[in-house]
């Protein structure tokens, strides 16, 4: 009997063939983490691929010619680390994260 346990067989070449199961209580989640400079809040930054990492944002930081700076993970929270241009990089990256 069709979907009484969860389960449909059929739409194969031949009758049977396929066996799908529906889960109903599974759902679709994207880790984020918070993006802060020197402890100041400056976006959210969520990771939607496989290949996304949190590393991207010092990277692209590196790539604007930033250097003096440290990051660190604590949970979701990323923070960077700076003495030198804090407010032109929280700039850099509400730009970058509002891009992505």
């Amino acid at each position: 009997m069709p979907f009484t346990d969860g389960t449909y067989q059929g739409f194969g070449l031949y009758p049977g063939t396929y066996n799908m199961q529906f889960d109903y209580t599974s759902k679709m989640h994207h880790d984020s983490y918070e993006v802060y400079v020197n402890e100041d809040f400056v976006g959210m930054k969520a990771m939607t691929n496989d290949a996304e990492h949190i590393q991207s944002v010092a990277e692209f930081l590196h790539g604007r010619g930033f250097t003096d700076f440290t990051s660190s993970i604590d949970g979701d929270h990323y923070t960077i680390h700076t003495k030198e241009q804090a407010a032109l990089m929280k700039e850099y990256i509400a730009m970058y994260l509002n891009n992505r």
